[in-house]
């Protein structure tokens, strides 16, 4: 009950008491009021986009040409090729993007030094030291036959990255771990390492072989020790792949001048021996047709051709080597495929071989029918073969004949010949010319 009266007091003094007077509006205070309330705003529109950015940290984009590398706690966790590359915001993970590119690595270790105002002149028109190579100055590498030359290398190499083979085979991954791609004073540590490797197998390479071989096989020295280079890379699990390298080869200035002279020596005498197999093939041709070299070879092989082979074996005393390819020859000069001046020599031979042949087969005919008679009547026989002589001798146009009368009386020779059998004497032996 009393509490009842209580609580009813109370409420009849709340409602008895006048409402609070609010005092007038200050505009200060509202304007201070309302920069809080537009910072508050401003700063949680702050705070979001520093939320944003955190988290944007864990996104890259990686363009042609290049690769991402994904760490989380500062450990490589994985890699990344073309595309978008999302990771954990820093600094719990971090996305490192490198260059793919290639590049390219001069090596002057084996070059001389030059001068600024030799630059734009060809190696021709510099000057010659006067006290020689100098150590401190100019590089030079040393051949096999103890000769120093000149050599400029380019060493052009890019970074390897397949995603695809894992973190333990990547490239990428081999070279962010095996290899210090800082910069130190103006150089890359990268660059560093691969010029140590070139010169190290150059100066193997060169140590194998003359300074003259190396001149005339650059191409494959370049080719070995890109392979060697290449090669001691991947052992060393770089990441790192040569793509080429090229070399530029130069005597020393000393010695240059008398290298030209014995280089245009050589391209002159070169000139003429080209010269000279060429009138050889010419006359090869004309002698025998384009199909000479079965016969007897290139125009500057000694043994070659079927003829040089015959040559050789009669020389090496191979005699049913040298039958053989005689048979060989025979039959290639009996076709149709050897032209030129033989053809017609060789036809001309064969038709006098023919002629011989059938001369002679006549002559053993006449002798195999005169045998059995003379046989039976030797004397006859001979008579006979003299008197057909006899007539044989005097039928001819180009013989003139004198007649003697019979009996031992004064016989009176005129030394003047008849002018009507000179002129048949003539005319005979021309006709027997333009017969033969």
């Amino acid at each position: 009950m009393a509490s009842d009266v209580h609580n009813d007091w109370v409420t009849v003094r709340r409602q008895d008491r006048p409402p609070l007077h609010r005092p007038p509006e200050d505009p200060a205070a509202e304007s201070l009021s309302s920069a809080l309330r537009v910072s508050f705003r401003l700063l949680r529109a702050i705070m979001l986009v520093i939320v944003v950015a955190f988290f944007l940290t864990g996104v890259r984009s990686v363009k042609e040409g290049q690769a991402a590398i994904v760490y989380r706690f500062g450990e490589i966790v994985g890699t990344k090729s073309k595309g978008l590359c999302v990771s954990w915001p820093f600094p719990i993970g971090r996305i490192e993007l490198v260059d793919l590119s290639e590049r390219k690595l001069r090596v002057d270790d084996f070059w001389l030094a030059e001068y600024p105002d030799e630059l734009a002149k060809p190696m021709s028109e510099w000057r010659i030291r006067s006290q020689g190579l100098r150590p401190e100055w100019d590089g030079a590498l040393f051949t096999g036959d103890g000769n120093l030359v000149h050599v400029r290398l380019t060493c052009n190499y890019q970074i390897q990255a397949d995603p695809a083979l894992g973190i333990e085979d990547d490239p990428l991954v081999w070279y962010k771990t095996n290899v210090d791609d800082s910069v130190v004073d103006g150089r890359s540590q990268t660059n560093e390492l691969l010029r140590s490797i070139i010169c190290h197998e150059a100066i193997r390479l060169a140590g194998g072989q003359t300074a003259e071989r190396l001149r005339l096989a650059q191409d494959e020295f370049r080719r070995e020790l890109a392979e060697a280079v290449q090669a001691e890379l991947k052992a060393m699990r770089t990441g790192i792949a040569v793509n080429t390298i090229t070399m530029r080869f130069e005597w020393p200035l000393r010695v240059r001048q008398d290298y030209e002279a014995a280089t245009a020596a050589r391209q002159e005498a070169e000139k003429k021996i080209n010269e000279a197999l060429a009138d050889a093939e010419e006359m090869l041709i004309r002698a025998a047709g384009p199909n000479y070299r079965e016969l007897v070879g290139e125009a500057d092989d000694t043994y070659g051709g079927l003829i040089g082979q015959y040559a050789l074996a009669v020389e090496q005393g191979r005699r049913e080597d040298a039958e053989q390819l005689l048979v060989k020859i025979n039959t290639l000069l009996d076709g149709s495929d050897i032209t030129g001046r033989v053809g017609p020599i060789i036809a001309e031979a064969e038709a006098e071989k023919n002629a011989m042949i059938d001369m002679l087969a006549g002559r053993v005919n006449r002798y195999q029918q005169l045998l059995p008679e003379f046989l039976r009547q030797p004397d006859f026989i001979v008579q006979r073969l003299w008197a057909e002589t006899r007539d044989e001798i005097l039928s001819r146009p180009s013989v003139e004949k004198f007649y003697l009368p019979p009996g031992e009386g004064k016989v009176v020779v005129k030394i003047d010949r008849d002018p009507s059998a000179a002129r048949r004497l003539q005319q005979a032996r021309k006709r027997g010319e333009e017969h033969e």
